[in-house]
């Protein structure tokens, strides 16, 4: 056996694709580079099988939820930050007043 590589989590760096190509042909990925969590967690989801064979019944993973739960630092100008404000901002969820408040907020996060 060769030697062994210590792996280290500056190894396991998320990436996110900015260029929105549903197609998946023109692909811009870029590293979230300020990321403090990054767990990730395949949530096997099973179902108790009672075979004639076993005395007793066994668990037996029929799908995944895969999860990915993320913390990250934004800063205002970093380019993950740009993009997924914009996302956030831009989304349906936020409405006309919340986004003027939003804006000044943003404003004044450096």
């Amino acid at each position: 056996m060769g030697a062994l590589t210590k792996l280290t989590r500056d190894k396991f760096i998320p990436f996110l694709d900015t260029s929105e190509d549903s197609t998946f042909v023109g692909n811009t990925w870029k590293r979230i580079d300020l990321s403090t969590i990054f767990a990730f967690a395949m949530n096997p989801q099973s179902e108790s099988m009672e075979y004639i064979c076993y005395p007793n019944a066994v668990e037996e993973v029929s799908s995944n939820q895969p999860e990915l739960p993320e913390e990250i630092a934004l800063y205002e100008g970093n380019e993950m930050y740009d993009f997924i404000f914009k996302k956030f901002y831009d989304s349906s969820c936020v409405l006309g007043e919340q986004k003027r408040r939003l804006g000044e907020v943003s404003a004044h996060f450096c």
